[in-house]
């Protein structure tokens, strides 16, 4: 869950600051536990930068610590009923299916409206801060 989640906001904080925007998180508030782990995770990321390997990460160009602390500016946990949630369940779902149903409407109907990363970035630069599909997803 580490990996997926500093791979997340650290490619929306590239695109964010190019806008020279900020980034507050909100999730789902689960158990106190869980809770406390998205809320070190996000620290972590923002005191100490990524968890991978500069050589291995060097290709996606990833953002240096100061750039990532400047952009992610909190994170805060909200009930499934708060409506920007049920939003976002919305547009998770075709999105994690993409690749196993890419005719889905919803997924369709997203890329057509450029509401994914993937539709507004140049092609060059989709591998570095788009949609990250897992190694180990059926491709």
């Amino acid at each position: 869950m580490k990996s997926s989640f500093s791979i997340v906001l650290e490619r929306v904080a590239k695109y964010v600051a190019q806008k020279n925007g900020k980034v507050m998180v909100y999730f789902e508030k689960a158990g106190k536990k869980e809770n406390r782990l998205l809320k070190h995770y996000f620290n972590d990321l923002r005191n100490s930068g990524t968890p991978f390997s500069q050589e291995n990460s060097a290709k996606y160009n990833p953002l240096e610590t100061s750039q990532l602390c400047q952009v992610l500016s909190g994170i805060d946990s909200k009930s499934k009923s708060h409506v920007i949630l049920q939003v976002a369940d919305l547009c998770l779902y075709p999105v994690a299916r993409s690749k196993e149903q890419p005719d889905n409407l919803a997924f369709q109907a997203l890329k057509q409206h450029q509401k994914l990363i993937d539709a507004v970035l140049p092609p060059a630069e989709v591998e570095r801060m788009g949609v990250k599909y897992y190694c180990f997803d059926n491709l």
